[in-house]
């Protein structure tokens, strides 16, 4: 018996105190549906120890953020593959895949 349900004018949730994780998804899903990073980043921040004991849920987070938030985590940084990118020409930014497209139509227009 201690589950509480919690209404508002826009949602109804139900809180069960002994079960930290099934609140955050049901708040994660609030959390989406009204699409604020802020609300996002609140509610990770304050389930954050649960999160951290399955260290699985990080990855599928991170998609989470990106998808529903616009939140986009710092590539981490290689040096040996930025510069072997930046030797074959595939550059840290992405311009020779761009490059490849553009050039693409012409050779079909010359063939």
């Amino acid at each position: 018996g201690g589950v509480q349900d919690v209404s508002t004018a826009t949602a109804d949730v139900r809180i069960f105190p002994g079960l930290p994780l099934l609140n955050f998804l049901g708040l994660l899903l609030l959390a989406i549906q009204r699409g604020t990073p802020d609300a996002y980043r609140t509610l990770v921040n304050k389930y954050a120890a649960n999160i951290a004991e399955l260290g699985a849920w990080n990855d599928a987070l991170e998609m989470v953020a990106e998808m529903y938030f616009g939140i986009v985590k710092p590539r981490q940084s290689n040096p040996l593959m930025d510069m072997m990118g930046s030797l074959f020409g595939g550059g840290a930014a992405g311009g020779g895949g761009g490059a490849q497209q553009r050039r693409a139509p012409t050779r079909r227009v010359e063939a």
